[in-house]
């Protein structure tokens, strides 16, 4: 996470990629590091416990690291009543709420493992330019999703995007 987007009683997941995380809210905020007071239990430490942490080894909670690199998930408490699974183009819709559906479906197809990579020289550096970008990338997800007023599925953008592009051919 960038030192510029951390500010003090966020809520952080810290920790390794590929490692243990731990969720935590920011106290203070330092040059080079932060100090995190853990809300959960990390290691033999128990919650509550206040741990300096790097600014590479912070995420934000929207994202969560599963088994490594295998796999990153949006929130996990996130209401799946509130998720439009279905889109249909309609060429008097708002142009507003379009030009929404469409940066929507730019930033889901911006989180593919293709353009996801970034040019580095080390590895360390590698994961935490594609855990930054992708971070970016769910925050502006989230962002678009409040603007629409409710989350869309990436199935439901993608479907609704090709019904807009067929149309204008």
């Amino acid at each position: 996470m960038r030192k510029e987007d951390c500010r003090i009683n966020m809520e952080v997941v810290f920790g390794k990629v590929g490692g243990q995380l731990t969720k935590g809210t920011i106290v203070k905020l330092n040059r080079t590091s932060v100090k995190v007071r853990a809300e959960e239990a990390r290691g033999r430490s128990q919650e509550g416990v206040t741990w300096r942490v790097p600014y590479s080894l912070l995420h934000t909670p929207a994202v969560t690291v599963v088994e490594g690199n295998r796999s990153r998930n949006k929130k996990a408490e996130q209401s799946s009543t509130n998720i439009v699974e279905t889109l249909s183009y309609n060429v008097l819709q708002n142009p507003a709420e379009q030009l929404v559906l469409e940066a929507i479906a730019s930033c889901y197809s911006q989180l593919n493992y293709e353009s996801l990579k970034v040019n580095s020289d080390t590895p360390s550096d590698v994961a935490n330019e594609i855990l930054d970008k992708r971070d970016r990338l769910i925050n502006m997800l989230d962002g678009l999703f409040a603007a629409y007023g409710k989350n869309v599925s990436e199935k439901a953008a993608y479907e609704w995007f090709e019904q807009k592009r067929s149309y204008n051919n």
